[in-house]
């Protein structure tokens, strides 16, 4: 179980007109969740052939009971939000030596059906129960040639063609039908500098990023008397381009990488009522955001110190035109991970790991507090190739964790403080079946819809 305390005050022209005190507890009854692959990966002659076949289902109801107690009138509030989520997905490469390279072209379809349904008493809302088809089918090719002294061109095309049924059963009006087609071009070229020392690739590569299902298809769901959330089904894809180039020397890698969004979809939100009640949901943004990615990495094995360490900067370019005028998200961010671990005798290991990331902006969301997580952990294997694997972790271990947010929506702003239960000791018990370390375990269709169906079911 989880549980939410917040507080909201709600002013008129700089005066305090009401104050809400509202206690959460969320919980899930018996989720399930059941992911299975089929892979195939042979060679006919000189033809390499590598087939997956993905099924994804996911199943939870989750519970909410809110206390709320205001200076106008108490609430007390119970709410449902049920998901029913499928994935079938296949893809199939074919590959073939051409020359000194090769070139691989294959097929990737994936198919989605995702339900949720949202039932609360106590706060005024409808009762919803929305449905999303959502189906990709793609084709790509990839070209891959030497062009000597080390050097390496990779030349690659995909296309999609998707679709994106929305319906709303209790509403005939709430019906969406989409199609989109696109092509989207990769290209890199790689190899090693002059004296040997030093790896480099220069990349460029497209692809689109479309909404998860929650932003799709979220029903609309209660925070407090003035906060209300759903999802919009009229969002299109993001598409992203972006150019990037990398160099390797001895144990450090040097990364930087400049991106474009088209249609970036960003939270917002909107008054839907005289009391001053706010919907938050999303939309595709006009302007387009460009963004910048400096990373540098080391890692290095001393015998039994073992760390990896990462320092990051990502820096935004957004402006947005609002009701009351342009508003700029400059602020950049910086991002430090270090991952430290000790290996003893006997399979035994110990780790001290730190992630840290500034205040900055992302998108037109305002990070407010620097985050901080450090943890403990220890950790011992068993059995042949390390098969079993127990693992006891202290996590965020300075209560620092916690992330609060200031969400600018022109006029008026949504400003968000967190105070989360993340500071906890947890153990698990790992056990990895058929190990072997030459293992061909599948390339995995359809990834990307099941990382978007896995965002709307937390």
């Amino acid at each position: 179980k989880a549980q939410q305390y917040s507080y909201t005050n709600k002013y008129d022209r700089g005066s305090l007109v009401e104050t809400v005190e509202a206690r959460t507890r969320r919980w899930k009854n018996h989720p399930e969740t059941y992911n299975g692959n089929v892979y195939y990966n042979g060679t006919f002659g000189r033809l390499n052939i590598d087939f997956n076949t993905n099924m994804y289902l996911n199943h939870s109801s989750e519970y909410q009971r809110s206390d709320e107690q205001a200076t106008t009138e108490n609430r007390d509030i119970m709410a449902l939000n049920r998901l029913n989520s499928n994935l079938w997905a296949t893809k199939l490469v074919l590959s073939y030596p051409v020359g000194k390279g090769q070139i691989a072209a294959g097929t990737e379809e994936t198919f989605v059906d995702f339900d949720q349904m949202n039932r609360s008493t106590g706060t005024g809302l409808p009762n919803v129960k929305a449905n999303v088809k959502d189906n990709t089918y793609a084709g790509f090719a990839q070209l891959t040639h030497p062009l000597g002294r080390g050097m390496m061109l990779t030349l690659g095309l995909r296309y999609e063609h998707a679709t994106f049924d929305y319906d709303e059963p209790q509403d005939a009006t709430n019906r969406l039908e989409r199609s989109y087609d696109n092509l989207f071009p990769s290209a890199s070229l790689s190899g090693m500098l002059p004296g040997n020392k030093v790896n480099f690739a220069l990349t460029y590569s497209s692809h689109t990023q479309r909404p998860s299902f929650e932003q799709l298809n979220q029903p609309v769901s209660y925070h407090n008397r003035y906060v209300v959330q759903e999802g919009n089904p009229k969002l299109k894809p993001s598409i992203e381009h972006t150019i990037g180039l990398m160099g390797n020397y001895s144990f450090l890698t040097l990364s930087v990488n400049y991106s474009y969004f088209k249609d970036l979809v960003c939270h917002w939100s909107e008054q839907i009522n005289d009391d001053g009640m706010l919907r938050v949901s999303y939309i595709n943004i006009a302007k387009p955001k460009n963004q910048l990615t400096l990373a540098l990495a080391a890692n290095k094995n001393f015998g039994w110190f073992i760390p990896s360490w990462t320092a990051a900067m990502i820096k935004q370019w957004l402006t947005l035109d609002m009701d009351n005028g342009q508003h700029s998200f400059p602020k950049p961010m910086f991002v430090f991970n270090a991952n430290n671990a000790v290996r003893l005798k006997n399979n035994w290991q110990l780790e001290l790991n730190s992630h840290l990331m500034t205040r900055s902006h992302y998108d037109n969301i305002r990070l407010t507090n620097t985050v901080w997580n450090l943890e403990t952990a220890v950790q011992k294997s068993f059995l042949k190739n390390n098969a079993l694997t127990l693992r006891l972790a202290w996590e965020d271990m300075l209560h620092k964790m916690a992330n609060d947010g200031f969400i600018v929506y022109g006029s008026y702003c949504l400003s968000q403080q967190n105070k989360m239960d993340t500071n906890r000791i947890s153990f698990s018990v790992n056990y990895r079946f058929n190990v072997a370390k030459d293992k061909y375990k599948g390339t995995g269709a359809g990834q990307d819809a099941i990382k978007r169906m896995q965002k709307g079911s937390k």
